[in-house]
């Protein structure tokens, strides 16, 4: 595959996963994913802090769209070896600020996310 191909079709699926959490949407979120996706963020218990990625579209569903119409963004590809990717992503969703590192692996249907780990920012204010 075409390296400059790679990173316009991962950007791609990024941007498809902003506008799905933006508008609050996990049928547009489960375009991006691997059914077998898991969700990691940091904290004292990480064990506390894992789930299947069906408890994110539920959460995402259950908290709906984002006031903010057009929420800060970014999207770096940090790395491609051959089939597997990782990228960097940041977003303000709800009015909190998030850094997500996504892994992503080349199916047959496309780019998809297989992991999704994540740091909320604004916990960091609270404290």
């Amino acid at each position: 595959m075409d390296h400059f191909q790679d990173v316009q079709d991962i950007k791609a699926v990024l941007a498809k996963y902003l506008e799905g959490s933006s508008k609050g949407d996990s049928s547009i979120l489960k375009l991006c994913f691997h059914k077998d996706a898991v969700l990691y963020w940091d904290g004292a218990d990480t064990d506390a802090h894992s789930h299947a990625i069906q408890w994110f579209f539920d959460a995402i569903d259950r908290m709906g769209p984002d006031d903010d119409a057009h929420p800060m963004s970014y999207v770096n590809v940090l790395s491609i070896t051959d089939g597997i990717a990782v990228a960097q992503v940041g977003e303000t969703w709800k009015g909190m600020a998030y850094t997500d590192y996504m892994s992503l692996v080349r199916t047959p249907e496309g780019w998809k996310i297989v992991s999704k780990l994540f740091h909320n920012h604004s916990a960091d204010l609270s404290k």
